[in-house]
């Protein structure tokens, strides 16, 4: 008998039961599954500068923006003054600087970085240089260098530009304005001295790209195929592990086994280890679709349709000339807009021109070339209502002529006023004396308007006293 025994179970400490091992072929694995808080890239403009060098939408789609603004003439204008029509030594110093911004830089690089920055930034900042009365120079700024210093009343005090070692500061005159440096700002709710662009809404669209570009690499690298585990077969009773030497002579295999340069290549298992591979999830073998769907956000946030870009899978527009136009109309137009005016009334305080003006020509734009001639039919077309030419001309963007001219109905088919084609008709006129009429009426208005020149004009179309087309048909400009 032994001493545990003559003592009470109540005074004896517990036992600890052995601990049983049991045979089982899941016991030699173990796997955990577990979402974790997913890590994003800071949405700040500064730090998200450098995927312009490694994204190829935000690329394509800031280069095409840039392109399309700068391949869109401004109209300048002094007064009545198109500024195009004079010659160059008479035109005014912001025509001069509009088609010639610096020594460097011509019209087309200087608004294409331009807009490029406000699209990205949503901010475009300009250095003016003065000569001795006028401006003569205009530079194109990086926004991620300036420093907007507030002042108590929470606008603007100062600019300050930091790079390359060297330090430059503007300080805003409140009654003048600031006369050497402008801020071209996008509209931001959330600051009054800033603009929004659109790189730092699509930041997590960014890490979402990059994210299924890296794992379609890193699965082309394994040639294809998913991983899997190795696993050790043990005894029944699930004993056997490998041994030290074991584990570091299969860990040197598997690191020279591995990698695009090793991808097919066999791997010998040895001591009861066996190769299971892992099957690719519903998630993982739509990595293209997650790449194109990151892809189409990102050129939205920037305002490109994705069939620009041909990123697959944009059914919004029918062809890529719609998705053209509408690029045009939402996006590189109110960006032209917003660059040339506001430049131009920066100019315009500059060198005390009150009545300088920069606008654009929409009819001038190639790729709204169909939205034009759809507009012209309609309001001077063989099927449009009847407007008088002055109706017609407001309409197409036109200014109005002289009342005995502009107000009347003209007929598209015999070049008369529709008030003569009535009084002629109830006498019975022909078709031929009714042609007759046009050209007497054409003769007259000749004698009346030395400008007007017949020959120039093959289609019998009038002009006003400025030289001014007047179609009886149709409205010119």
């Amino acid at each position: 008998m032994r001493w545990r025994d003559l003592i009470p179970p109540a005074f004896l400490p517990p036992t600890e039961e052995p601990l049983q091992i049991k045979a089982s072929e899941g016991r030699r694995i173990a796997t955990m599954h577990r979402v974790g808080q997913p890590t994003w890239s800071p949405a700040e403009y500064r730090k998200l500068l450098p995927r312009f060098r490694t994204n190829p939408i935000v690329y394509r789609a800031t280069r095409l923006i840039g392109q399309a603004v700068a391949g869109i003439d401004p109209v300048i204008t002094v007064g009545d003054v198109d500024q195009s029509d004079l010659p160059e030594r008479r035109r005014h110093p912001a025509a001069k600087l509009f088609q010639y911004p610096n020594a460097e830089d011509d019209r087309q690089s200087f608004f294409e970085a331009l807009a490029g920055f406000y699209a990205l930034s949503g901010e475009a900042p300009v250095e003016l240089g003065m000569g001795v009365m006028d401006p003569v120079q205009m530079y194109a700024l990086r926004p991620e260098y300036l420093e907007v210093i507030q002042g108590p009343d929470g606008w603007p005090m100062a600019y300050v530009y930091r790079a390359n070692g060297g330090v430059k500061r503007w300080d805003v005159n409140i009654e003048l304005g600031q006369q050497r440096f402008l801020l071209i700002k996008a509209f931001n709710p959330l600051s009054d001295i800033r603009g929004q662009g659109g790189l730092e809404p699509v930041a997590k669209d960014l890490d979402m790209f990059e994210a299924a570009r890296d794992y379609a690499k890193a699965l082309y690298d394994n040639g294809a195929r998913p991983s899997g585990a190795l696993v050790v077969k043990g005894n029944e009773d699930g004993g056997q592990r490998l041994t030290d030497k074991q584990y570091e002579a299969l860990k040197a295999q598997l690191e020279e086994r591995t990698g695009p340069k090793a991808a097919g290549k066999p791997l010998l298992l040895e001591g009861g280890l066996e190769w299971e591979q892992f099957g690719l999830t519903s998630v993982e073998m739509e990595g293209q679709a997650q790449l194109s769907d990151a892809g189409r956000r990102i050129a939205l946030g920037l305002g490109v349709p994705p069939m620009l870009l041909g990123i697959p899978g944009d059914n919004t527009y029918s062809n890529y000339q719609e998705a053209n136009r509408a690029f045009y109309r939402d996006t590189a137009i109110p960006i032209a807009k917003r660059l040339y005016g506001q430049i131009g009334r920066w100019l315009a305080a500059v060198t005390n021109t009150p009545d300088l003006q920069v606008t654009i020509d929409v009819d001038q734009i190639p790729a709204l070339a169909d939205e034009v001639s759809s507009k012209w039919q309609r309001v001077v077309g063989q099927n449009s209502a009847p407007l008088t030419l002055n109706e017609q001309r407001a309409a197409l963007g036109y200014e109005k002529l002289a009342p005995e001219i502009g107000e009347r109905i003209y007929m598209n088919n015999f070049n008369v006023p529709i008030d003569t084609l009535v009084r002629t008709s109830e006498e019975g006129v022909t078709e031929a004396e009714l042609r007759n009429v046009s050209t007497e009426l054409t003769v007259q208005y000749q004698m009346q308007n030395p400008a007007y020149d017949p020959a120039r004009d093959a289609d019998g179309d009038m002009q006003s006293g400025d030289g001014t087309a007047v179609d009886s048909g149709r409205a010119a400009a």
